[in-house]
């Protein structure tokens, strides 16, 4: 509602913050779940007499993380030095990465902050932060396959395309170039990507807005320092990543400034109240509402409850006409199977409604961010990727978007 502050008079004071134990949980008592949890699925699995929707190795992977999800504490804000890290080409990377390591090139680069003039809108700070979020300096990644006009921080090229990539990991874990996903995605499509390791929303300093401030200081380094034009720019979120990109299209919107060219994104979360029945009822999926309740409390610990019901926290549930002034191509990608389906559907049916350029694309089978996942058929990235492709197709004959003035 207009004029209403989204901001708590104080933190929530039962936002949890992360901690190092951690990494306790996950490389010493994770594995002791390892057995028990194999014997239990594997003959829940084979008891259950309808179709099977994955393979049985399949299924007590996705069962295991399930369960060392469900009992992980937030993890503590990671090192620069981790944030910084990209994997190299060798024996163990090379089999899970293919060659996409061989043919693609990586430079580390500092990523500026954004200037205190941009922390409007739904960048602004919460007073109940005390000035604890700030904008601050983050490790940003060009990923450069042979096949792009241009490489590495070189300014763009004259009708280059880029990808800004934002990565998953329900705003608590994950890392941009940690796995596959990004280095085939850059192959295949021949183009640059870059992609920022945003900070997770694991303590009172990198709660939200935090990691929209670094979303949006991203996009400052593609259009500013490397000279991409917006419209030359296509966001792909995948997961949280996926609200991410909503959150900086909002934001754009917002100040009025120019959009990207193209939004694509893989299984976003767009309802972070947990509020349609397949998050809660999926049962085959490794997502649960059991364990996204303590990423949302971490990350809107400035917030209110009637902020998180709105349309910067949770995009499907905004108001007839919220998404009109959305005019740009989006793809949106989700799992048959995935605990997001229900608000998945519900969005893309309100994109529509709204009259936003709209490919929706339902995954056979996909559990959630199938496409990104190693050890899934390759079939599910093979239809990503394909629809990747089409976005910049479209890109080359939309015309430049720029965002009209914001209305309440």
């Amino acid at each position: 509602m207009a004029g209403v502050s989204p901001f708590r008079e104080a933190p929530d004071p039962a936002a949890p913050n992360g901690t190092a134990l951690e990494k306790v949980y996950l490389y010493v008592l994770g594995p002791l779940l390892l057995p028990t949890t194999a014997l239990f699925y594997a003959a829940k699995y084979l008891a259950t007499a309808a179709p099977k929707r994955t393979s049985l190795r399949q299924y007590l992977g996705l069962q295991y993380i399930r369960v060392l999800l469900t009992g992980k504490p937030l993890g503590a804000p990671e090192s620069w030095a981790a944030a910084s890290e990209s994997p190299k080409a060798g024996l163990g990377n090379n089999l899970v990465y293919g060659d996409s390591l061989q043919v693609n090139t990586v430079d580390v680069i500092t990523v500026p902050p954004i200037s205190p003039a941009e922390l409007v809108q739904h960048a602004a700070l919460p007073t109940a932060a005390g000035g604890r979020v700030q904008p601050a300096e983050r490790p940003g990644f060009v990923i450069s396959p042979e096949a792009a006009l241009g490489h590495g921080t070189a300014p763009a090229e004259p009708g280059e395309q880029l990808l800004l990539y934002i990565h998953g990991g329900a705003y608590v874990f994950g890392h941009p170039v940690a796995d596959p996903f990004v280095w085939k995605a850059a192959r295949d499509t021949g183009r640059r990507v870059f992609s920022v390791q945003y900070r997770k929303a694991t303590s009172p300093e990198t709660a939200w807005p935090a990691p929209l401030l670094d979303a949006l200081a991203a996009w400052a380094y593609v259009t500013g320092t490397l000279g991409f034009p917006a419209a030359s720019v296509h966001v792909m979120g995948c997961s949280a990543g996926g609200h991410l990109a909503l959150a900086l299209a909002q934001q754009l919107h917002a100040t009025g400034a120019a959009m990207p060219g193209a939004l694509s994104l893989l299984s976003p979360w767009v309802d972070m109240t947990m509020s349609f029945p397949s998050i809660q009822a999926r049962d085959v999926d490794y997502l649960t509402a059991d364990w996204l309740h303590a990423p949302v409390k971490s990350l809107a610990r400035y917030y209110t409850p009637e902020a998180v019901r709105g349309p910067l926290f949770s995009p499907v549930l905004a108001g007839a006409g919220h998404w009109s002034w959305l005019r740009i191509p989006v793809f949106i990608s989700v799992g048959q199977i995935e605990g997001f389906i229900d608000e998945l559907t519900a969005f893309a049916d309100r994109l529509t409604e709204d009259g936003v350029p709209l490919t929706l694309n339902v995954d056979p089978d996909g559990i959630h961010s199938a496409p990104s996942l190693p050890f899934m058929p390759a079939y599910h990235y093979d239809d990503f990727v394909a629809g990747l492709r089409a976005q910049f197709d479209l890109m080359k004959t939309a015309t430049p978007a720029s965002s009209p003035e914001s209305t309440p």
